[in-house]
């Protein structure tokens, strides 16, 4: 037994003294022993007594917890609703990661982020609620410019299927125009570009739809030809 504990000590294992020898001093010599191992020195009589014997607060001091993986990690399962850390006590959590047994005040960095975590859950659904009521009472004001957006205006998809059905091949835009009345609500000059634009849209996307199955085509052969060998 002796010369394992010797062993221990030459591996640099933390000398560290008991409960029993502990409780006969005061709180200020306890925390004065804290205070040279560099350990927290808040709390009750008791707390002070664990941090000093304690191995997992001793050796490499842990990053400080505002910046920790530990939290980041803790504030993860805290978001996820079927995490089992809902269902377990403070200490079971603790002692669930060795990460969060670095810390001697773990029990009040938990309690402190569950409530930050509660109010960021309560601010983002405040904010759910507010912008879709601002969706919903928003009315967009009518444009300055003395005729519709075109974007959202039914003419839109109207026109869509008119130069889809080549209508533009047997009359000219201006006369496209003069089709609806959702067309008439427009400038001219402003649906005649409209309609160019129109046709070079989907004249563009039937170029490249051929072109995507031209080379799918082409892929397949060469699949069905390796195939066949």
């Amino acid at each position: 037994m002796a010369s394992t504990a010797s062993s221990e000590r030459r591996r640099g294992a933390p000398d560290l003294p008991s409960k029993s020898s502990l409780r006969v001093k005061s709180v200020r010599e306890l925390k004065h022993l804290l205070r040279e191992v560099g350990l927290p020195v808040s709390g009750k009589k008791e707390d002070l007594i664990e941090r000093l014997t304690n191995p997992n607060y001793r050796g490499k001091k842990p990053e400080k917890w505002q910046h920790s993986d530990a939290k980041r990690h803790l504030k993860k399962m805290l978001l996820n609703p079927s995490s089992s850390i809902h269902n377990m006590t403070v200490d079971e959590v603790q002692k669930s990661d060795p990460r969060f047994k670095k810390y001697p005040l773990f029990s009040k960095y938990y309690k402190d982020l569950v409530k930050a975590v509660e109010d960021e859950k309560k601010r983002v659904k405040s904010d759910d609620i507010e912008a879709a009521k601002h969706l919903r009472d928003c009315k967009r004001s009518k444009p300055r410019r003395g005729y519709p957006r075109w974007h959202d205006h039914p003419a839109k998809n109207l026109l869509e299927v008119d130069i889809a059905r080549k209508l533009h091949r047997e009359m000219p835009p201006r006369e496209i125009r003069r089709t609806r009345p959702e067309y008439i609500e427009f400038p001219q000059d402003v649906f005649c570009k409209r309609v160019n634009n129109e046709v070079n849209r989907q004249r563009g996307a039937a170029f490249w739809a051929h072109k995507r199955n031209k080379h799918g085509m082409k892929r397949y052969l060469e699949d069905l030809k390796k195939r066949s060998e």
